[in-house]
């Protein structure tokens, strides 16, 4: 494991809830402290990464709150995301042609 650097891109997935869907957010960090990354949306890192008991590999804590993660971007999570956006976006149609 190893600490991030300028350009490593990173995601942080939340679900409200067992029956939500999930919902990522990515970004990629753009600047570094000593002791900090810095990601394109203002959120702020502790440049140490953990052991993540959710998903496989590091983690890295976000300053201030030591129970919310992100984790580095691979190719499974981009194809898991791009499946959970299509999934929203069915939910959101059906929701609309019910309203008609």
């Amino acid at each position: 494991m190893e600490a991030l650097k300028i350009g490593d891109k990173v995601y942080n997935v939340r679900q409200d809830g067992f029956t939500d869907f999930l919902r990522f957010s990515f970004s990629e960090v753009v600047r570094l402290t000593k002791t900090l990354a810095v990601l394109e949306n203002g959120v702020r890192l502790v440049n140490q990464p953990r052991i993540s008991w959710i998903r496989a590999g590091a983690s890295y804590s976000v300053f201030g709150d030591k129970w919310v993660y992100w984790h580095i971007v691979t190719e499974e999570t981009l194809q898991k995301a791009k499946e959970e956006n299509e999934k929203i976006a069915a939910s959101i149609a059906v929701a609309q042609g019910l309203d008609k």
